[in-house]
């Protein structure tokens, strides 16, 4: 059995390190009988063309951001919204939950594609080459790029800054001249893409804790030997906690990586993240607009659900 799986993200990176393991382990319990093909770096098209191949069954398995995903299923653009997850234990919690699951049934009727589990992509932050930013103040006037997202936007833009939709293949050159004054991602991206070569200050914002699908055509699956299903799915799982612990190690080698090179980590302390916060109102009624109220409120309380079950059973990621 041949499965192609494909990766927008470097390599090197801790999805393209993730994907490889998933990969070894996969073929050393196989015996070598299944063979786990590896295109990180969008060898195999745009992130939304991979996606678009699992749908379509001409790629076997992906692992897109949940910015792409949404565009397969309109519902999960709650995912955009600012400040939804407070940390990543509560992440874990509730990807990982009953409303999840649920929901990922929903996508596989309507769309053909299962999704075996979520793993951690990043906490994004934002960097640029003007200031510190400790409070929204701090971004008055500032052009930050963001993903051509309604609520990365309009986050941006409630916060005074002045959001800039630039794809991410022209971002270093479009930082490095001024184009605009920074970019928001998380610490993985921006030290894998080397924009802290380009950017003064960074600051641990936390808006986002973004995620990647695991994801797998479902006529394919459906079409192994139950002995190979139940293989991907154990090491699917494996998968989402190595990826969660190499995102968390990630963070802590790339803020060191951006000191050395002389880029200013600023790490925000719990009330100044809450002043940001504050001004999000309008984006979770954006975000209530975009997946339907009675949706929405049942995400807040799975949130809600997921808090409690973070502080009663914790994980073993190492923080």
């Amino acid at each position: 059995v041949t499965i192609k799986v494909g990766l927008g993200a470097a390599s090197t990176g801790h999805s393209g390190i993730a994907l490889q393991n998933f990969a070894d382990r996969i073929e050393a319990r196989t015996g070598g009988l299944v063979d786990v093909q590896c295109y990180h770096d969008s060898q195999l098209g745009t992130e939304t063309e991979i996606a678009q191949g699992v749908a379509l069954g001409t790629i076997e398995m992906a692992m897109p951001g949940m910015g792409t995903f949404a565009t397969f299923y309109e519902k999960l653009q709650f995912a955009n919204t600012p400040f939804l997850l407070d940390d990543r234990e509560q992440s874990y919690a509730f990807y990982d939950g009953d409303f999840m699951t649920s929901l990922n049934e929903e996508i596989t009727t309507a769309t053909g594609v299962k999704v075996l589990c979520y793993g951690e992509n990043g906490v994004r932050g934002l960097s640029n080459n003007t200031r510190e930013v400790h409070a929204p103040a701090d971004l008055k006037g500032l052009k930050i790029r963001v993903q051509e997202n309604p609520l990365h936007l309009q986050m941006i833009n409630l916060l005074g800054g002045s959001a800039t939709p630039i794809s991410f293949a022209e971002l270093y050159t479009s930082l490095s001249q001024k184009t605009v004054d920074g970019q928001d991602n998380g610490i993985p991206l921006t030290v894998n893409n080397r924009f802290y070569e380009v950017q003064k200050y960074y600051t641990t914002l936390g808006h986002c804790i973004d995620q990647l699908a695991l994801i797998a055509n479902d006529d394919w699956f459906n079409s192994l030997d139950p002995t190979l299903q139940q293989i991907l799915i154990e090491e699917g799982e494996n998968w989402k906690w190595d990826i969660r612990q190499l995102s968390v190690d990630f963070d802590k080698s790339g803020i060191k990586t951006m000191e050395e090179a002389g880029c200013t980590v600023t790490q925000l302390t719990a009330e100044e993240q809450q002043a940001f916060k504050d001004l999000m109102g309008p984006a979770q009624e954006t975000a209530r607009g975009l997946v339907g109220s009675e949706f929405f409120d049942e995400v807040l309380a799975a949130v809600a659900q997921a808090s409690t079950d973070a502080e009663a059973s914790p994980s073993s990621i190492s923080h």
